[in-house]
């Protein structure tokens, strides 16, 4: 006897299992019912497709009609003209050890792209820095935006390295 209710208790706690695992797929998870999704062969229309936009108690229906398109694959072609590399490779501040070849490179760059007449020493002057400044104000979007600064700092950091590499190889 009581072998057999042992078996009976497996057995209930079996359909207990099926019955719980049906449940919370088809209730909760909600995956019971669903069609099959078949694929639509190129160069055919596809059917047409109902979408339901879900307003608070109001459901709007459009009827749209989605045509498959065949897509050509596209092949990158070799480009004309070496990657350029980056200009300037380190950080320029006021009052900070910065690197003579670097701050030379700089007001090059000025004197050739923003028409400064900075004198190439490699020093990173008080003149240097206010021509950054009207740089940085220039192309205010692309180096301050970013940083969510409306002045500008003098500073040669991130974005300003990247603007200035950016505009040097067009």
């Amino acid at each position: 006897m009581q072998k057999m209710l042992g078996w009976l208790a497996v057995i209930l706690f079996f359909i207990w299992s099926i019955v719980s695992w049906h449940w919370y797929t088809c209730k909760i998870k909600g995956f019971c019912g669903q069609k099959k999704v078949t694929e639509v062969p190129l160069k055919e229309k596809a059917p047409e497709i109902k979408i339901a936009k879900r307003v608070p108690q109001i459901v709007e229906t459009k009827k749209i009609k989605v045509e498959v398109v065949e897509v050509e694959e596209v092949k990158e072609t070799p480009k004309a003209k070496e990657e350029c590399k980056p200009y300037l490779v380190q950080k320029i501040g006021f009052g900070r050890k910065n690197s003579t070849t670097e701050v030379k490179k700089l007001e090059q760059f000025l004197n050739n792209h923003e028409h400064e007449s900075l004198k190439i020493d490699g020093y990173y002057s008080a003149t240097d820095e206010r021509a950054v400044r009207r740089f940085q104000q220039k192309y205010r979007r692309e180096i301050l935006a970013p940083w969510g600064l409306r002045t500008p700092t003098g500073n040669v950091f991130i974005t300003t390295v990247s603007k200035i590499n950016q505009l040097y190889c067009e």
